[in-house]
């Protein structure tokens, strides 16, 4: 697991008296039990809230939080600002009941597993969705963290899942082109 931290300017920081609530984007990865890590954080919720830990996972998120946020969505700019201020809104409502770390953990983010094996590779729009939500949550992210799996597990286990949800199954091009792949 790798961090990124201190994204915000430091100048920006100093001029707060008050410490800003602290952001986690978990961008998980298909397939690498992000969906118990939710779970988990779902059912411990009233507990993190007393510890002053909030969590938005895919029940906010894609329940109409970040619509508009992704470049692959039909969203043009009036969709990406109202998003924009649409998750704005929550942050500072988070803040000011008293949050002073927020977890958003979203596989999602990265790209979905049909693209990637569309595609025949891992996430390949991942950096453009990345620069796009951290202009949505205008840069306030503190850290971001992602959960990873070996390639040589990853690809059969999001073949059975993308073939159970009625993708067809890879022909032996797709399955080379995959096991050539960086």
């Amino acid at each position: 697991m790798r961090a990124i931290t201190d994204t915000r300017p430091r100048q920006m920081r100093r001029h707060r008296r008050v410490r800003p609530m602290e952001i986690t984007l978990h961008v998980g990865a298909h397939r690498t039990a992000t969906t118990s890590f939710q779970h988990y954080m779902r059912q411990n919720a009233p507990r993190l809230r007393r510890l002053g830990i909030g969590f938005w996972g895919p029940l906010r998120t894609r329940g109409g939080l970040f619509a508009g946020v992704m470049p692959d969505e039909q969203s043009d700019q009036t969709a990406f600002d109202k998003a924009r201020h649409r998750i704005g809104t929550a942050l500072d409502r988070a803040e000011k009941a008293g949050l002073r770390h927020l977890i958003i953990s979203e596989e999602n983010i990265l790209g979905r597993p049909g693209d990637n094996l569309r595609d025949r590779r891992l996430y390949g729009r991942a950096g453009t969705r990345l620069a796009r939500l951290t202009n949505a949550l205008d840069g306030r992210i503190d850290r971001v963290t992602i959960t990873v799996r070996p390639q040589q597990d990853y690809w059969p286990s999001l073949v059975a899942y993308v073939v159970h949800r009625g993708h067809p199954l890879p022909d032996a091009k797709a399955v080379d082109d995959i096991a050539q792949s960086q």
